[in-house]
């Protein structure tokens, strides 16, 4: 639907775009636990991001998938997770007695140590 702004001016409206790419537009889909932590992320590629949480509810780890997944509606972690690979992507992170972030190890294997006031890469 165009909309006249005046002096034969036609805008675009949001719904106009809407429409335009909702058959083409590219959707994460989001996986959550009975806690409504979010365990679980599929993008428009199929890559599957799971995160886990510690007891304390902080996130210990992150794993991005290299094996590519399809979803479908209904589905669980456990249905569209696929085996591990070395090429999938880990982060793990530690915390303090004081649930701050201590650690962070990424996927290109640093280290880095948190503190209040600095942040120190090894």
């Amino acid at each position: 639907m165009r909309r006249d702004w005046g002096a034969g001016a036609p805008c675009l409206c949001l719904a106009d775009l809407r429409a335009a790419v909702a058959g083409s537009a590219a959707a994460t889909n989001y996986l959550y636990n009975g806690k409504g932590q979010q365990v679980g992320s599929v993008d428009a590629m199929g890559t599957l991001t799971e995160t886990v949480y510690d007891k304390e509810g902080n996130v210990s780890r992150k794993m991005r998938y290299a094996t590519p997944v399809a979803w479908q509606d209904g589905a669980t972690l456990a249905s569209l997770r696929p085996s591990a690979t070395e090429t999938d992507r880990r982060w793990n992170y530690t915390y303090t007695k004081l649930n701050q972030l201590e650690t962070e190890t990424a996927p290109v294997l640093a280290l880095r140590e948190f503190c209040p006031t600095l942040l120190i890469e090894i």
